[in-house]
């Protein structure tokens, strides 16, 4: 197992004890990992977080073309918009919503470039969406996170 495939499992495993710690918190899903920000005390917990995806999203520049590097830098500039603005109800709402969807659409456009089979994942998240609308926001984000780790345990770039 390499370091790239070790700190994927790492961000997935840090993913879901954060989203268990936000649960046993509110007693139910938080509809998107942004509303955690709203969830946990402390007002860094949140950008912290998102600090640890940045940091997963530079182990996918190893190995890959020009237009895979520019979709990862687009993915870091999505979530550092996304860190510095956690409370996006109140502030940097714009800020936060750009980043996100910037985020969400480079790693789309990653995983096509280069696994594209992975996109089928989306039509899980589609059905799973269907079925609890209301953690939507939720469904799409953490597919974004998952096509990512199985690129790096899997796919070979």
């Amino acid at each position: 197992m390499n370091s790239k495939q070790i700190i994927s499992i790492v961000e997935l495993l840090i993913t879901v004890l954060y989203l268990v710690l936000c649960v046993r918190q509110n007693g139910s899903l938080p509809h998107s990992l942004s509303c955690t920000s709203y969830i946990l005390p402390h007002n860094l917990d949140f950008s912290i977080y998102i600090i640890t995806i940045i940091l997963f999203a530079f182990t996918l520049l190893k190995g890959v073309d020009h237009k895979s590097k520019v979709m990862v830098w687009l993915m870091i500039i999505g979530l550092l918009d996304v860190a510095i603005s956690p409370h996006y109800r109140t502030d940097n709402t714009f800020l936060h919503y750009f980043g996100g969807i910037l985020c969400c659409v480079a790693s789309v456009v990653y995983v096509a470039n280069n696994a594209p089979k992975l996109l089928y994942s989306w039509i899980i998240c589609f059905i799973i969406c269907a079925i609890d609308s209301p953690h939507r926001i939720l469904y799409q984000e953490l597919t974004c996170i998952v096509e990512m780790v199985a690129l790096n345990l899997f796919v070979k770039v």
